[in-house]
């Protein structure tokens, strides 16, 4: 059976949880899969994305879906997870790597675990350079669907924007601080639509932007596409961690992501004043699970391997 948007609960509104006087939206207990735990907007990016594209990706892709990340990036687990889900195959590219390489890499491995094949014919890590490989295989003749979110977003808002706006709803009507922790800036283009589209009123939204190169012009171009002008906000470029730090810290209802939550959080507390207002932090997701469980994955992987050989060895 295909599953639905009912099936994987996309439209589903996550709670908003209050603790010490601050609101927080809990999009990270978007939990669609029992056996992985994979968790909020990207995933429900996902799943929305490859339910808009059936039939296109079954019938024109050869039922493969591709999708350049990063080494240190969930992304290929979800993909991978996500095209299992719909009977898909699916085909992760990272770039400055090789096989050997890939070992130290738990993420990489998991993604093996859950059926994906593994690409590193790139020479760069750099997403553009991965993206641009990929394009160029795909000019060659491989047939695939390629999902990188930024570029998804103009053939398939809905899915990208519009299946995040969704969850602002619940969200209470006015505050006085609303903060956005932001990677790749996608998922706050789809909560900034969702503020306009249901008539939220925010006195101050901060967009903390933790690492990387200024995604303002992602915001800009998402703001174009869908033809509206988003509300007003302020975007911060915090460069106190780097990106591959991790920095856990812990709210009311458990910890925060510790690349993206835990840093933008971190910022809050040092440098907004939050005191006496009414505040909602965003909470897009939680790696810190997925990371857990594909180190437990490598771990056995490499175990089992060992056991076999020696076993090999002594019945030699």
């Amino acid at each position: 059976m295909i599953p639905t948007y009912e099936s994987l609960r996309i439209m589903d509104l996550t709670p908003v949880e209050e603790y010490d006087g601050i609101y927080y939206k809990r999009d990270d207990l978007y939990k669609p899969f029992d056996d992985v735990p994979l968790s909020g907007g990207k995933v429900r990016q996902a799943c929305s994305l490859v339910l808009d594209n059936y039939e296109h990706i079954k019938n024109d892709c050869d039922g493969l879906i591709a999708t350049p990340t990063a080494l240190s990036s969930p992304q290929g687990i979800i993909i991978a997870r996500v095209a299992k889900e719909f009977g898909f195959r699916s085909m992760v590219l990272y770039g400055a790597t090789n096989k050997q390489s890939l070992r130290k890499h738990p993420i990489a491995i998991h993604t093996l675990y859950l059926g994906a094949t593994i690409n590193c014919e790139a020479k760069l890590g750099f997403d553009s350079v991965i993206q641009t490989y990929l394009e160029r295989r795909m000019d060659e003749g491989l047939k695939c669907f390629n999902v990188k979110f930024g570029i998804n977003l103009n053939a398939n808002p809905n899915a990208i924007i519009k299946a995040i706006g969704n969850q602002v709803q619940n969200i209470p009507d006015d505050l006085d601080v609303l903060l956005i922790p932001c990677g790749s800036a996608i998922t706050a283009c789809g909560i900034l639509w969702g503020l306009q589209h249901y008539g939220k009123t925010v006195k101050k939204i901060y967009l903390i932007q933790i690492a990387g190169k200024s995604r303002l012009t992602v915001i800009n171009k998402a703001s174009a596409t869908l033809g509206i002008d988003f509300p007003q906000f302020e975007f911060i470029k915090d460069k106190t961690y780097k990106y591959n730090k991790h920095v856990r810290l812990p709210f009311g209802g458990g910890y925060l992501d510790p690349i993206y939550e835990g840093k933008a959080y971190d910022y809050m507390q040092k440098h907004i004043d939050i005191q006496g207002k009414s505040v909602l932090f965003w909470i897009v997701g939680d790696s810190q699970p997925i990371r857990d469980m594909a180190k437990d994955v490598a771990n056995d992987l490499f175990a089992y391997r060992r056991k076999t050989n020696t076993n090999r060895r002594t019945d030699q």
